[in-house]
């Protein structure tokens, strides 16, 4: 009879411990769970050139505020985000060109980056020769007609946010190929605004 008592008791223990505190265990692990799903989604839209669901899913992860101080994911999360706002205001994907150039470990130095696409003598590219300057133009004509454009916008989305993760002075020799990665996506992002800002001035 006590050992009937005893398990009963036990149950019901374990039961009001499950529905409360087991419950946030669980929930815990199925959230960590979910959100590296939706990174790994975030990954395969960027790979696949869609960066606008990109951004959607990784907004998800962080947030949509301006102020980078708030976005509540980690930050290899930000600077993915920061590459999808990139990709999709100038079409250049900067975290896949960087993984190319890695993959070919025979590319001289004075190449800059290598695209694995058409003849061998194409397959070398500047940042330069992939930015699209027909949509910076059209950028510009819009600033100047309506103070809008939704490709600076990105811009500076990216540029807010790489910047709130960059450390004043580095060290060069002890940056992670993350950080790396940051400093070479701010340059280029800022690069382009610049000409932008530029071209508006100018009129």
């Amino acid at each position: 009879m006590n050992r009937f008592r005893t398990l009963c008791i036990t149950l019901v223990l374990t039961s009001f411990f499950l529905g409360g505190c087991g419950e946030n265990i669980f929930k815990n692990q199925a959230n960590s769970g979910g959100q590296e799903a939706q990174k790994e989604s975030a990954k395969i839209a960027l790979d696949s050139g869609d960066y606008a669901n990109a951004i959607k899913i990784l907004q998800k992860l962080c947030g949509t505020s301006t102020d980078p101080s708030l976005l509540t994911c980690d930050k290899e999360t930000k600077v993915n985000l920061a590459s999808a706002y990139i990709a999709d205001a100038t079409g250049i994907d900067i975290l896949k060109l960087i993984a190319a150039a890695n993959n070919n470990t025979s590319t001289p130095k004075a190449k800059v980056l290598y695209i694995p696409s058409g003849t061998e003598s194409d397959n070398f590219k500047t940042i330069s020769d992939l930015i699209d300057v027909a949509k910076i133009t059209d950028c510009i004509t819009e600033l100047n007609l309506t103070s809008t454009c939704a490709m600076k916008d990105e811009l500076s989305l990216a540029i807010n946010i790489l910047d709130s993760l960059i450390v004043d002075n580095p060290d060069t020799t002890t940056l992670s190929s993350l950080d790396k990665n940051l400093y070479l996506q701010l340059g280029i992002a800022s690069s382009i605004d610049l000409v932008v800002s530029v071209g508006v001035v100018g009129g």
